[in-house]
């Protein structure tokens, strides 16, 4: 759904013991079109160099959401956003619950099955938008 990056600038980076902070512009190209997007992170890991916290800022994605719908939109022949979000919901929903199945095993099991998972995608999460990508959201677990 980003497109595919491009290239990328590390703006700022810091590291000290087991926090790692950084600053990052990649530029995805989306159709013949290139955008920038700002993502910071602030990582933490624990004794045994496991991730044990994040925080993760995406800025101008919003612009990339707003291209990504109105391509959708222009490829399906939606006369509607709604559409487009009604056809990338269940695009995302099943790449979620395709990697949710092959990773997220044992103890880590998310869901009973990608029925399970696709349903709970599609009917209980809501799509969301660019400044909710920290909340409860498709596009969030997309992240």
């Amino acid at each position: 759904m980003l497109g595919v990056p491009i290239s990328y600038d590390v703006i700022h980076f810091a590291a000290y013991q087991y926090v790692v902070s950084s600053q990052v512009i990649v530029t995805f190209n989306l159709s013949s079109m290139t955008l920038p997007v700002e993502i910071g992170t602030w990582i933490s890991f624990d004794n045994n160099k496991k991730v044990s916290q994040y925080d993760a800022t995406f800025r101008r994605f919003d612009q990339v959401l707003d291209v990504t719908i109105a391509n959708v939109q222009k490829q399906i022949g939606a006369s509607s956003s709604d559409a487009a979000i009604a056809y990338l919901t269940d695009a995302l929903a099943k790449s979620v619950c395709n990697t949710a199945q092959t990773y997220c095993t044992g103890g880590n099991q998310q869901y009973t099955n990608m029925t399970s998972c696709y349903n709970t995608l599609t009917q209980v999460i809501r799509f969301g938008t660019a400044y909710e990508l920290g909340r409860n959201t498709l596009l969030c677990r997309m992240m």
